[in-house]
């Protein structure tokens, strides 16, 4: 299970206990208002019935898990969802009308009682099919490229596992075979080759895959080790795809391509609560910042507008965590038909390829120059950190371009968010012109991440912004 899927779980669990609550008041209010009419006067007030949502969150959370309802309803089909859902709460009222009747809860009106329980299984139909349809329209944004490697019978299993669960967002690029005397000639097994035996760091390289699923047994695993440091090192996360039968024992290590059990290959420690709180912080001060800073940032775009002609914001593709592209945004700082000009500027570079740094580069405009010695120009990437494509910390996001001429051991820059601010900027990044010295200070970052270590970036971000140490 992915970390993506308990936090949906955890967060359907939640939405439960609050459309309990909901629920009991909306029959109450239902009971007492349009209903009374019709009907004899609501024996009790509302907090008669506070006994139905106080027993149901407990009990819906435990049958819900029972009958699978808990599970992610991406995966399941919408009759699916709802059938669950039906005898989940079916028999949650079932149980209901017994405490009921245990405690003797005689005032309770059986109209009320009747009310909670249709209320609560269609809001909770409607908030799972809602999640279902999100989670669908995500996984086709955010999908994995997968290239596959080992045996063909086990590959094409997985390929055909991807191919009838498109919600799980897993794309197969090819297949790289572990050994030639297995390898059906001319690919007869329907999966695209994408290197003879051994080739799995280029095949990664080649087709921008961010995953590799190596489908062999545990014992043949050893012949994959040199071959999966080379796939890591080209920026992939490898795992290795068990049997459905002999390899039962690791299930509870697994990650998730659906049902397909895979052990990651390097596994890294456990740190789901603190990256939890990493884009909780991200959240909460992109908000913030953005509300304080909001006259700041309405003056900056003014004089962009008055200063030089062209929009106020620029618009740039860049790769974000495993390579996936985003639209960043930033004050636009240069002439308008700026990138048109690079090629004119390639001389004036001071920075080690694949990277391009240029202080003297005539294509800033004053203003725009003014704006990049304090890092104004990047203010609104706050905008980008709440939406989730970067965070307040991080590596910097770099242009495609660059990224296609990463070395093998670069593309490790891409494992995590890219951020506003990171070790590169609070290290004096206009005095480090070596591009190798840039990556190895984030490649830092990232093995030795740590809330505090983010905390330490960010205080020491402010006075670097405020010297116009920051800015190119």
């Amino acid at each position: 299970m992915t970390r993506q899927s308990r936090s949906l779980e955890s967060f359907l669990a939640l939405v439960d206990a609050a459309l309990a609550v909901v629920a009991y008041l909306a029959a109450w209010a239902l009971r007492s208002g349009p209903l009374s009419g019709a009907l004899e006067a609501t024996p009790g007030g509302p907090w008669t019935y506070a006994f139905l949502a106080l027993a149901a969150i407990p009990l819906m959370f435990v049958l819900d898990a029972h009958f699978g309802v808990h599970a992610s309803p991406a995966r399941k089909t919408p009759r699916q969802v709802v059938g669950e859902l039906v005898r989940s709460h079916a028999a949650g009222a079932l149980v209901l009308a017994a405490l009921v009747f245990l405690f003797q809860q005689k005032s309770m009106s059986r109209v009320v009682f009747a009310l909670f329980v249709a209320l609560l299984f269609a809001g909770s139909a409607a908030s799972r099919l809602a999640a279902r349809a999100l989670v669908l329209k995500f996984s086709r944004r955010a999908r994995r490229r997968v290239v596959l490697a080992g045996r063909p019978d086990r590959a094409k299993a997985v390929a055909d596992v991807a191919r009838r669960h498109p919600e799980i967002g897993v794309d197969v690029v090819g297949f790289v075979p572990g050994r030639s005397d297995e390898d059906p000639p001319d690919g007869q097994d329907g999966l695209p080759r994408l290197g003879p035996p051994g080739a799995l760091g280029p095949a990664v390289r080649s087709s921008g895959a961010t995953d590799v699923l190596l489908c062999a047994p545990l014992w043949d695993l050893d012949a994959f080790e040199a071959e999966a440091k080379e796939a890591e090192a080209a920026g992939a996360r490898v795992h290795a795809a068990l049997s459905f039968e002999r390899d039962f024992l690791v299930r509870a290590l697994v990650d998730d391509f659906h049902a397909v059990p895979a052990v990651p290959f390097r596994a890294e420690p456990p740190r789901r609560l603190a990256l939890a709180v990493k884009r909780a912080v991200d959240v909460a001060g992109s908000i913030s910042l953005l509300f304080l800073l909001s006259p700041l940032l309405l003056l900056i775009g003014t004089f962009v507008k008055l200063t030089s002609r062209g929009p106020v914001l620029h618009h740039q593709i860049r790769c974000g965590k495993d390579g996936r592209e985003f639209v960043l945004l930033k004050f636009r700082s240069m002439v308008k038909g700026a990138e048109k000009q690079a090629a004119l500027v390639r001389h004036l570079n001071r920075m080690e390829a694949p990277a391009f740094k240029a202080p003297d580069d005539p294509r800033v405009t004053p203003f725009g120059r003014l704006l990049r010695k304090f890092s104004l120009d990047e203010l609104p990437q706050l905008a980008n950190v709440f939406r989730g494509d970067m965070s307040l910390v991080g590596p910097r996001p770099p242009l495609p371009e660059e990224v296609a001429n990463y070395l093998p051991w670069q593309r490790k820059r891409l494992r995590m968010k890219p951020g506003l601010t990171g070790l590169w900027q609070v290290s004096g990044r206009n005095r480090i012109d070596s591009f190798e010295d840039w990556v190895t200070l984030d490649l830092y970052y990232i093995d030795n991440w740590s809330p505090s270590l983010d905390l330490l970036i960010l205080t020491r971000t402010v006075p670097v912004v405020l010297l116009g140490r920051g800015g190119l």
